[in-house]
Order: structure tokens, then C-alpha cells, then sequence
């Protein structure tokens, strides 16, 4: 499926929808960690993001959209009426304009000049909801047409303040 989307196999097993994998973008040759699922979703929504031809294949450095772990990176943590989204991006203004024209509102931001520190907390963070606090996702694909709806959980599940301490624990104990 993913060689459809644009993207081809590097000797990698495939590890699951929503687990990161290695392919290579046919249109640029870089090698770039996703997921299936951020594939089919870019594949989904890209053109309602960007301009460039490239958006629905879900290349950050060839859309201009999505997050580029070699570029400097921004933690963000937003909310609406009982719902937490956790996410990353490497346009902070862009993506979370974005997100606020849909009703977010931002509780806080961490930059880092190092984009895999964002991407490692952001992944952190989404396991200490799933695995330890056992929150579900709070939204469905349908329900954020921006995208990101796999990265949200209900604030009564994960706390606010619970949340934005355990992330700060996180940077300190990365710096």
C-alpha cells in the first residue's frame, strides 16, 4: 500500500498501522520515519493543507507539511472542553493557527533546537496516556479534519497540570 502512496520499502519488517517505520519517499530519496497511518491520513487530507503536489504523499520535506526531526521543533499541548491533543511541529505559528480556527486552545509550548527531542517527548507522553494511564484517544479521524485526532485523550483520563508536569519531568531529565 504504502509503495501507491509514493514511498518504498527499505529492508525493514512491517511493524504496524500506527508504529514508526522506516521507508524512503520515491519523489526526494530521504529516508523518513512514519507510520501507515500518518501515510493514509496525509494521503487523506494533504491537499486541504498545502498547494504542493507532493502534500498527499505525506513527505514533510516535500509537502512542507507534516514534522521534519531535523529541523528545530516545537511540544505543544492544547485543549478544548475535556479533550487533551499532544503534538509536534516544526511551524509553530502555522500549525497551531491551525488548530485554534478549529476550536483549540493552546495551554503550552516547548521548543527545542533539536527536532528529535519534541518527536522523543510527544511519543513519551502518548505512551505514559495509552499504557499507564490507560486513556483512549477522545477524538475520531472525522472529528479533526486538520489531523492530529490520534494524539488527543480525555482531560478527566490524563489531568492538565498531571500532563504539563509529567512533560516538564520529561525535558529536564532530557536536557
Amino acid at each position: 500500500e504504502v509503495v501507491s502512496y509514493g514511498w518504498d520499502y527499505i529492508d525493514n519488517p512491517y511493524p504496524g498501522v500506527e508504529e514508526g517505520w522506516t521507508l524512503r519517499h520515491r519523489e526526494c530519496g530521504r529516508p523518513y520515519e512514519t507510520s501507515l497511518q500518518k501515510i493514509r491520513t496525509a494521503h487523506k487530507h494533504g491537499e486541504q493543507r498545502s498547494k504542493h503536489p507532493g502534500a498527499n504523499q505525506g513527505c514533510p520535506r516535500c509537502s512542507g507539511v507534516g514534522y521534519d526531526k531535523g529541523l528545530p521543533g516545537t511540544l505543544y499541548l492544547i485543549r478544548r472542553p475535556g479533550i487533551l491533543k499532544i503534538g509536534i511541529t516544526n511551524t509553530k505559528h502555522f500549525r497551531l493557527d491551525t488548530h485554534k480556527a478549529h476550536g483549540w486552545k493552546v495551554v503550552r509550548t516547548w521548543l527545542d533546537k533539536d527536532g528529535k527531542v519534541p518527536q522523543d517527548l510527544e511519543r513519551q507522553v502518548l505512551h505514559h496516556w495509552r499504557e499507564n494511564l490507560n486513556a483512549p484517544r477522545a477524538l475520531a479521524e472525522d472529528d479533526m479534519p486538520q489531523g492530529g485526532w490520534s494524539e488527543t485523550a480525555p482531560t478527566r483520563k490524563v489531568g492538565l497540570k498531571r500532563t504539563i508536569n509529567y512533560t516538564d519531568d520529561l525535558l529536564q531529565q532530557a536536557a
